[in-house]
């Protein structure tokens, strides 16, 4: 009877186990692709920062793992030219990103279009496509890596990205409409009273 009863223990104990030990689990791998082959797959080659100002948990009812952040690009060496533009980042590099900004690094991004939404970019292989660059020079952990960027960015021409001519968000300018078109409002409301 004592033999049974362990047995019984030892099951229920297992299903336990193994109940507990089904819960999902994400985890992440990048196969290491030659600079040569990121820089072949990227569309769009852009220089800048990530900007964190908007909030970052946004992506959590994404579509996808990863997360859309803004790019705020200074220059391109191949693509589009416009200032920012919406980039994809896996949610765990975030703060190391965000840390390397704030000791003055900047990225140089080779960017692919996510294929369930082409309005957003993807690293070409998630952190392959994502460079460091500290001082003008690329930071990779790897010579012959760093070599590549360091050719690649003296070799190619480059384009400063295209600023707008006004800031939609700047405050003043907003002012000022709202400032317009209540007087054009006034005026013609003015107008209207003296015809009567």
């Amino acid at each position: 009877m004592k033999k049974n009863s362990n047995l019984w223990f030892q099951l229920v104990f297992a299903v336990i186990i193994v109940l507990c030990s089904t819960s999902n689990g994400y985890a992440t791998s990048w196969i290491k692709l030659e600079p040569a082959e990121v820089d072949k797959r990227a569309a769009i080659v852009a220089y800048g920062i990530y900007d964190f100002s908007e909030n970052v948990k946004k992506f959590e009812n994404y579509h996808g793992y990863f997360a859309p952040i803004s790019f705020q690009a200074e220059k391109y060496y191949r693509g589009s030219g416009e200032p920012v533009i919406l980039t994809e980042i896996d949610p765990f590099d975030i703060e190391n990103i965000k840390e390397a900004q704030q000791d003055g690094s900047s990225f140089l991004l080779f960017l692919e279009p996510d294929k369930e939404d082409e309005t957003l970019l993807l690293p070409i292989a998630g952190p392959n496509g994502i460079i460091e660059i500290v001082d003008g020079e690329p930071q990779t952990g790897d010579a012959d890596e760093e070599a590549y960027y360091r050719s690649f960015l003296e070799k190619t021409d480059s384009v400063a990205a295209a600023r707008p001519v006004f800031d939609t968000r700047d405050p003043l300018l907003i002012f000022v409409i709202l400032l317009l078109i209540s007087s054009i409002f006034a005026i013609t409301a003015r107008l209207k009273s003296k015809d009567r």
